[in-house]
């Protein structure tokens, strides 16, 4: 039988990743991206647990990821910045890491060039995409340079603010502003055993600090726009002086060396992930609030389940772009990341909380985690692998 073809719009960690997985299994893939050849700047760091890193290994993506780390820590902070650690995680039985720390960038450039040497992804780039429609059962794309292209099946990875996942959607999401902006920047300081991911819970919102090498870590701090803007003046003094206080006892010569990143936190969620022929995929169809550090991983266990029906259906002979299968990967993927996303909003609205009543539950119920290894592990292995009902 001649080789479906499917077509992966959307050249950011999410596209890569799929273009490159799907590579694997008896299809074509086109991969679309505008600015493919184009240099990738950003400070952002992703976290990915160790059964994705696994998965990884497995699509020869492991060596893109950057540091790992042993354990994660989670401490509260009072306004003296004394930090009291509440939870400790970590893979008790086992010599696994608890999570892998990916550079955005680094991943990106390593990603791009292993898809430019692979014979079964062909490249489309330095263009827009203007219009999907269908023609004589397929599904078409209307590009800029004035060419058409003829699918199977159209995956979208084009992120949430983006008019053709919109339209495939046709309005039928949920979207809910946090009225938070998240803060990325990265530190240098002296070199140490640098495998442990932290956690600060501040009044103004939470703090993760991932480490990314022996000498260097990753700021991401998730604060409220209303106090960004009521410190608009200071707010960089500010950032570099909470992050300082943050670091003591920990890191030593601490320096700088990116500049301050802000973006737009917001929950998004569509009512199902598919149309005639189109799958919106990863950040286009859902985004969460990043305190659990679950987004990417919630994309990666989605893919798995996508190559997991595209390879069923195609060793079977059957269209991989026909409704009934879409239908089937929807209800595999949208009740579980609906369980889940809830779950971390639920998280985060609990550790956001300055209620003092709420946060010496919240503490006292962590302590009293921490000392049952049965629950923890439990928690340990729900971030690791996610839910499947």
């Amino acid at each position: 039988m001649k080789k479906q073809k499917i077509c992966v719009i959307g050249g950011g960690i999410t596209g890569l990743t799929v273009a490159s997985a799907l590579a694997k299994q008896n299809v074509s893939i086109d991969l679309i991206d505008k600015n493919f050849y184009n240099n990738y700047k950003t400070s952002r760091t992703t976290a990915v647990s160790n059964s994705n890193y696994l998965f990884l290994k497995k699509i020869n993506f492991s060596d893109v990821l950057s540091w790992p780390c042993r354990e994660m820590e989670l401490y509260d902070i009072n306004e003296k910045f004394k930090k009291k650690r509440i939870l400790n995680f970590n893979f008790d039985t086992n010599n696994n890491n608890i999570l892998h720390i990916i550079d955005n960038k680094n991943f990106i450039i390593q990603a791009k060039k292993k898809i430019k040497k692979n014979k079964k992804i062909s490249i489309k780039s330095n263009f827009k995409v203007l219009k999907i429609f269908s023609l004589n059962g397929l599904k078409c794309i209307k590009t800029s340079n004035k060419k058409i292209f003829k699918y199977s099946l159209i995956i979208l990875c084009t992120g949430k603010n983006s008019f053709l996942a919109k339209n495939i959607l046709d309005g039928k999401y949920f979207n809910y502003d946090y009225k938070e902006k998240s803060i990325v920047l990265k530190i240098q300081h002296n070199s140490c055993k640098n495998n442990i991911a932290r956690q600060f819970f501040l009044k103004e919102g939470p703090v993760a600090f991932l480490p990314i090498s022996n000498n260097r870590t990753s700021i991401i701090w998730s604060v409220k726009k209303s106090f960004l803007i009521n410190n608009e003046n200071n707010k960089e003094n500010f950032i570099k002086g909470v992050i300082e206080n943050l670091s003591k006892g920990i890191y030593k010569n601490l320096k700088f060396f990116t500049k301050t990143e802000y973006y737009n936190l917001n929950f998004h969620r569509g009512n199902k992930c598919y149309d005639d022929r189109v799958i919106v995929f990863g950040d286009a169809l859902y985004s969460v609030h990043p305190i659990a550090g679950q987004g990417f991983n919630m994309i990666l266990r989605d893919l798995q389940k996508l190559i997991k029906t595209i390879n069923k259906k195609v060793s079977l002979g059957l269209d991989v772009g026909s409704s009934t299968i879409l239908s089937e990967l929807n209800e595999d993927i949208m009740s579980n990341n609906f369980i889940y996303s809830m779950g971390i909003d639920a998280v985060k609205k609990l550790f956001s909380s300055n209620n003092t009543i709420i946060k010496s539950l919240r503490n006292y119920s962590a302590l009293e985690i921490n000392k049952r290894k049965n629950i923890k592990n439990f928690f340990v292995n729900i971030a690791d692998e996610g839910i499947n009902l």
